[in-house]
């Protein structure tokens, strides 16, 4: 027994790719900005934790945990301390400029993220827009329909034209079948009844 607990490091990896990759960006940037100045060994696992922080899978954990391992052992086995700090400045600047690379991969696919959500909450609020406009067009046609003969599939079909009229035929349904649902609230009990009410001569 080595008396490495694994069970509590693959619950620690575990927690850490949990966690939202912008909460961890900021604490990356956050570090960064208090490394030490002095390329030593301990500055080298710094900047190795902090990469290990933005890993996306445990695939690439892993990988990236034995490859910083395996080059602070490679540090900490040199004797001389002029080549073994020049070593660490080696190692530590080129691992700064692995994060600054993921960093910048990360920002970028953060501000796709932001900008498919701005897109789709766009979306969702011009058919929102949409939806309203149309509850409120079948209601004034309703309330002028004192012979109550628009039933509700009719009434869909004026809307839709309506409304694509209007300038929202990019956030209206499919069809006009579709758009019922959306005037179902707003029709009067008549509007509800099945077939088409059959006009008197």
């Amino acid at each position: 027994m080595n008396g490495i607990d694994e069970a509590a490091i693959d619950r620690a990896i575990d927690y850490v790719l949990s966690r939202p990759i912008e909460e961890r960006l900021a604490e990356c940037l956050a570090v960064c900005n208090e490394l030490p100045a002095d390329y030593s060994v301990d500055g080298f696992t710094q900047v190795g934790s902090m990469l290990l922080l933005l890993c996306r899978d445990r695939a690439d954990y892993e990988t990236a945990a034995e490859m910083v391992g395996a080059a602070r052992l490679h540090l900490m086995s040199i004797k001389d301390q002029e080549s073994a700090a020049i070593a660490s400045r080696i190692a530590t600047l080129a691992l700064t400029a692995g994060l600054a690379a993921v960093n910048g991969m990360t920002v970028g696919a953060m501000k796709l993220d932001a900008k498919k959500t701005v897109g789709l909450a766009a979306l969702n609020k011009a058919k929102a827009d949409a939806a309203e406009r149309a509850r409120a067009v079948a209601a004034e046609l309703w309330q002028a329909d004192t012979a109550q003969e628009i039933r509700l599939g009719d009434m869909a079909d004026k809307v839709y034209r309506a409304l694509a009229f209007e300038g929202f035929a990019e956030s209206l349904p499919g069809t006009p079948e579709r758009l019922r649902e959306w005037i179902k609230p707003a029709a009067p009990d008549y509007a509800r009844k099945g077939g088409r009410r059959r006009k008197t001569p």
